[in-house]
């Protein structure tokens, strides 16, 4: 999305693409310019950056889309994106094929084992809401304002034990704490654990960034540098230069096609397309239409993205030993003055999370030590992490959803919240924590990552809010523009393949 001609107020992009990775050419140019910026060293010595503003390199989405042509192989294009909308190949909604006849919509029958033939027979396919649990803890500051403190809830765990599980940011180690009274948040994410001797544990999930003070003078300071160097440009030149960088939200869903969107995420591609369609709107919205596919799923297709490749770099489909040591996204905007979270819903343990890509351990044999150092290289893939902990909470989920594996659509529960509403809160506090600079996010929920294709449903509201957040979210800076990309790393995972 972007500000239409003559507007004053903030603006908005958004690129909206699926199948494998998408948008790559966006990733990719953001990562030259920021290389760029670097070897300059503009912002650690106030000399002139290059313009990481969407103004001259993002008009009405051209750029999102070049590369080679679909026959090339390197390239994919949707036969019916952009063949109805409003100019700028945004779908147009509720247009349908209702009285299409059967002859016309024949699917082949996908040859599927036993056990997956049991898997859709017996599995139900209604929504299952999240089970009931009691707030165990809040949140609430320090009398010196310097820190978060968990403060027990009265009779929250009557007759048990409170305890506080994180993984420590320093250590790397799974570390408990008992829970007596306020105590201070360790990490950015973690679990409260009741346990009882009369029943099962009760459990919660703590998700908020601990912020870092010099991390936040870090961003101001860069931010100053760069609106010190844009006013000493003249006025012709000024006038094409962002006055501020922008804010960056990857919403990366595994695993989603556009046309699983645009039935399982209803609500929210109708938000998109209420807000491009707004003659008073702010925002422009574009659907890019084509992909770079690099390799057949998570582990090949998502590290290309954060780190600038394209199927062109990497024609194998697992990422050659180059990608562990070229920068990534995430870290190189941390160095050029942006805060930036990596906030993936996918255990560490998992041989295709990106921690254990960056240690070219996908081939490797599972180990304490493997899952040991994920956990750690999880702690540095941006100045702030959560998804350590999710290892913790596959062990102590009581529902078998929990696992990508589980129920055809039901939901991703744990401690009786819905975990994308609570990752999507994480996002909204480190967007609001951050309000001195442009900020970064990383952010990818499994929930569509699920045999039936239905459990993406469970995600559509609280995703089109967080979505409505962060696109009307105010700001200290009136003048900063967000980018939003909303993807999918691959396609279906149907019938388990």
């Amino acid at each position: 999305m972007r500000r239409r001609t003559g507007s004053s107020l903030p603006r908005t992009l958004v690129g909206i693409a699926f199948l494998a990775v998408v948008g790559i050419f966006f990733a990719r140019q953001l990562h030259e310019q920021l290389l760029q910026e670097e070897s300059t060293k503009s912002l650690a010595r106030a000399r002139r950056p290059t313009n990481l503003g969407v103004n001259q390199n993002l008009q009405h989405g051209q750029a999102l889309v070049h590369g080679p042509s679909p026959a090339s192989g390197v390239e994919k294009e949707d036969d019916h994106a952009g063949k109805r909308g409003n100019g700028v190949g945004f779908p147009t909604f509720g247009e349908g094929t209702a009285n299409a006849s059967e002859a016309e919509c024949k699917v082949t029958q996908p040859a599927l084992e036993e056990e997956w033939i049991r898997y859709f027979r017996d599995s139900p396919w209604t929504t299952r809401p999240c089970e009931h649990a009691p707030t165990l803890a809040s949140l609430r500051t320090s009398p010196d304002n310097s820190h978060p403190l968990l403060v027990p809830r009265p009779s929250a765990c009557p007759g048990g034990v409170l305890h506080y599980i994180f993984v420590d940011p320093l250590t790397a180690n799974v570390t408990s704490e008992q829970v007596d009274a306020d105590t201070p948040l360790r990490s950015d994410s973690g679990i409260l654990e009741c346990s009882e001797a009369a029943s099962s544990p009760l459990h919660n999930l703590v998700l908020h960034p601990l912020v870092d003070p010099r991390i936040v003078h870090q961003v101001e300071a860069a931010e100053a540098r760069y609106r010190e160097w844009r006013e000493g440009l003249e006025q012709g030149q000024r006038s094409k230069v962002a006055s501020a960088r922008p804010n960056i939200l990857f919403v990366m869903v595994d695993s989603l096609s556009r046309y699983q969107a645009l039935r399982g995420l209803s609500k929210t591609m109708s938000l998109l397309d209420e807000l491009n369609r707004s003659q008073a709107s702010t925002h422009e919205v574009f659907h890019m239409t084509k992909a770079n596919v690099v390799g057949p799923g998570t582990h090949s297709n998502v590290p290309a993205f954060l780190a600038g490749y394209t199927n062109k770099d990497l024609p194998g489909a697992y990422p050659d030993a180059d990608i562990a040591a070229k920068d990534w996204i995430l870290n190189l905007a941390g160095r050029n003055g942006y805060a930036t979270a990596f906030v993936d819903h996918e255990q560490v343990s998992s041989k295709s999370s990106m921690p254990r890509v960056r240690m070219k351990s996908y081939e490797s044999g599972e180990s304490d030590q493997i899952h040991f150092d994920a956990r750690k290289v999880a702690a540095v893939m941006a100045h702030h992490s959560v998804s350590a902990i999710f290892d913790e909470v596959l062990k102590k989920g009581r529902d078998p959803e929990v696992t990508s594996w589980g129920a055809a659509a039901d939901r991703f529960c744990f401690g009786g919240r819905l975990i994308f509403s609570a990752l999507a809160d994480y996002v909204r506090d480190f967007w609001a924590a951050y309000q001195g600079g442009p900020k970064l996010v990383y952010f990818a929920p499994m929930d569509a990552h699920d045999p039936s294709m239905l459990r993406v449903r469970t995600i559509d509201e609280p995703l089109r809010d967080l979505v409505r957040d962060i696109t009307t979210s105010s700001s200290t800076d009136s003048q900063r523009e967000t980018i939003l990309i909303l993807a999918g790393d691959h396609g279906p995972w149907y019938g388990g393949g």
